[in-house]
């Protein structure tokens, strides 16, 4: 039984699921921000660099020119972080356009090149030691693992269900997170052989620099030759320095059903869960599809709900004030139901979803 504050029905569902379809040979798919966790450790580690002034000036100037939004000229000169979250919305004026954030998700991982890993593990945990504060200089809030998706997961390897992240974060952050923070919850919660290996994490990339030999390395393969590295070693890390050359296939949007297939094979998942339209492709391309449905965010649930169907199973969570799953709309504090929140919930009632909220 699946423990936590999960909707009754999508908790029935997935339950039934697991009982009847779990099994070995069938593969289960996550987002990792805002789906395993609770808001992006991605957005947090670019926040530390780029506050800091990590990022190499030259070559984030070369990466950003200016831009028009709506009646605006974005420039890198209003702050990296304001032409980050702008470029997610740069081509979101066409119409039935699902892929404008991952002009963004890109952009983020090329700002990283000339950093070697290690130091960027470093802006990570420095990046959630801001966060944790909280104050001005921590532009984003505190990253935390959903304990009812560790347990889902956790669930799921109990039944022998084979296991992906798929996430447009950096794949070096998102791994730390999972060592740092999802494993311990799993291991916890299902013993050791819960955990999620170093390989069963993918992300977005640059091409590594050996910075001994001068040989370039793709991350999908150092973590199959070097446990040191797939284990986040410092030593082994800081032996790369991240090259300006993209690592593909890029896991955003239809690059996250490439990286499957790159990376696993054909067959199709027999659930996906994601949160956001960046997931849409690998949802459809599941049998099953779990949306995390951020009553944050009503323009992300007005734009979802026409896409979705009956095999989409919903979640309403929080991720501002007072984080977490919801499992009834009492749950929900009473100074945030009426506003953002109800019209996030607007669009699936009229479809006669989320009516037993």
């Amino acid at each position: 039984m699946l423990s936590g504050r999960w909707f009754p029905e999508t908790k029935a569902r997935l339950e039934r699921l697991i009982a009847q379809h779990a099994g070995p040979g069938r593969l289960a798919v996550f987002d990792f921000d805002n789906t395993i966790l609770c808001r992006d450790v991605g957005d947090t580690t670019l926040a530390y660099l780029a506050t800091e002034g990590w990022l190499d000036p030259e070559w984030l100037a070369a990466l950003s020119p200016p831009f028009g939004l709506l009646d605006a000229e974005i420039r890198l000169d209003d702050g990296a972080l304001v032409y980050y979250e702008a470029l997610q919305q740069a081509t979101a004026h066409v119409p039935d356009e699902h892929t404008a954030p991952a002009s963004g998700y890109v952009w983020a991982v090329q700002v990283l090149a000339g950093l070697t890993l290690d130091t960027l593990l470093h802006a990570t945990r420095q990046g959630l030691h801001l966060a944790e504060q909280g104050g001005p200089a921590a532009p984003y809030p505190l990253p935390f693992v959903y304990p009812e998706m560790a347990d889902l997961l956790g669930m799921l390897r109990r039944h022998e269900v084979d296991l992906r992240i798929v996430s447009a974060t950096n794949v070096w952050s998102a791994r730390w997170m999972v060592q740092q923070f999802l494993n311990p919850v799993l291991q916890r919660l299902h013993g050791p052989g819960a955990v999620v290996a170093p390989h069963e994490v993918l992300g977005m990339g640059l091409l590594l620099q050996d910075q001994e030999s001068g040989g370039l390395y793709r991350d999908a393969h150092l973590v199959h030759l070097d446990p040191a590295y797939a284990h986040l070693d410092p030593e082994a890390l800081a032996r790369y320095r991240l090259t300006p050359h993209l690592d593909h296939p890029l896991p955003t949007f239809t690059g996250k059903v490439a990286a499957l297939l790159q990376h696993v094979g054909p067959e199709p998942p027999l659930l996906a869960a994601g949160d956001s339209l960046n997931d849409l492709a690998v949802l459809r391309h599941a049998t099953h599809r779990l949306w995390i449905a951020r009553l944050d965010d009503p323009a992300l649930q007005v734009a979802a709900a026409p896409l979705a169907d009956d095999a989409w199973l919903l979640q309403p969570v929080l991720t501002g004030p007072a984080p977490g799953f919801l499992d009834r709309r009492d749950a929900i504090p009473e100074r945030q139901r009426t506003g953002t929140v109800a019209s996030a919930l607007r669009p699936w009632l009229r479809r006669g979803r989320l009516l037993d909220f």
